[in-house]
């Protein structure tokens, strides 16, 4: 499923794509510059958040294999790791096109741990997760109040039209009215007021998930 994530200040943060397979996540999180972090959450770990992990992780292919990419990663909790997917790695992209995700997580010494993921839905998944956020930042962009150049160019077309209905009434009194200059006329037009529509913020789909079901290997 996808999900929106805000701040303790309400602030949107990012849209979240959660694969629950088994007792593991998969999490991804999607932002508004574009950006991905990448997360697996499993109960039985107790992994020590003081220590560097390392990921090799692999899409369609076996997580030792020669191409396989390898990298550290932190524990953030006991039951997870995570980090930022950087602009150089391709998992983003070969997440969304394959069908199978092969990980092992390496301690410092000791035994690596290898796990499968079905990956097969990942394309819907993060196509949501995308959407979640553009529809997100259109929303808050259409709250957004108006900035001080915005309010000062208002209350100076407002200004312009009060001194101009004066004067119109002035001269009306008179028996005289004064030329119409059209370019004039249209520079005195108050700015159309911003739409106050609001756009809902997309949950995506119902169930959007990466895939079907998690099998653990060795």
């Amino acid at each position: 499923m996808v999900t929106a994530t805000n701040d303790d200040s309400g602030n949107f943060v990012n849209c979240t794509a959660y694969d629950v397979q088994g007792d593991d996540q998969l999490i991804l999180s999607y932002f508004p510059d574009k950006g991905w972090t990448f997360g697996l959450y499993r109960p039985a770990w107790t992994l020590d958040t003081n220590q560097t992990y390392y990921l090799w992780y692999n899409v369609d292919a076996p997580a030792d294999a020669k191409d396989v990419v390898k990298r550290p990663v932190e524990a953030a909790e006991p039951t997870r790791i995570f980090f930022e997917v950087s602009d150089v790695e391709d998992i983003i992209d070969r997440i969304e096109n394959g069908k199978t995700l092969n990980l092992q997580v390496r301690a410092i010494t000791g035994p690596a741990e290898t796990f499968s993921y079905t990956i097969d839905q990942a394309h819907e998944a993060f196509e949501a997760a995308r959407k979640c956020v553009d529809d997100h930042v259109a929303q808050t962009t259409s709250e957004a109040p108006a900035t001080d150049d915005q309010s000062a160019a208002s209350d100076s077309s407002a200004g312009a039209q009060d001194t101009d209905a004066s004067g119109e009434s002035a001269d009306s009194g008179s028996g005289h009215r004064p030329a119409r200059n059209d370019g004039d006329d249209r520079s005195r037009k108050r700015p159309a007021a911003a739409s106050d529509a609001r756009l809902e913020g997309a949950r995506g789909p119902a169930s959007p998930r990466l895939g079907r079901r998690g099998v653990r290997a060795g």
